[in-house]
């Protein structure tokens, strides 16, 4: 049986809490301060449009909150309704990814 909660010799001992965030993430290194970060960490590379990396300063973001990424998944797309798309062909790209972040409950 789990419980919430264990005991020691000491006491009641509380298990961490955590709380979630879900949402999809795209990589765009377009914008003028993603630019300036990506030239900064890699002043030789000229990264393209949807290169991963471009992600790490959102990225930093959510860490700076306390928050973990705790799962990042390609997806082919996210449609009007926030939906994600799968595509059903062999050969597709996407620069989205589903992301699942957690922190520690206060």
């Amino acid at each position: 049986q789990m419980s919430a909660e264990s005991s020691s010799e000491f006491g009641k001992i509380e298990r961490q809490k955590w709380e979630y965030w879900t949402g999809f993430i795209g990589a765009n290194a377009e914008g003028a301060e993603i630019k300036k970060y990506l030239k900064e960490q890699w002043p030789n590379w000229n990264p393209s449009k949807y290169s991963p990396e471009s992600m790490i300063p959102g990225l930093n973001k959510f860490g700076e909150e306390g928050w973990e990424l705790v799962h990042m998944q390609p997806i082919a797309g996210v449609g009007k309704n926030m939906d994600v798309f799968f595509q059903t062909d062999i050969g597709s790209f996407s620069a989205w990814y589903f992301c699942v972040f957690k922190r520690p409950k206060l």
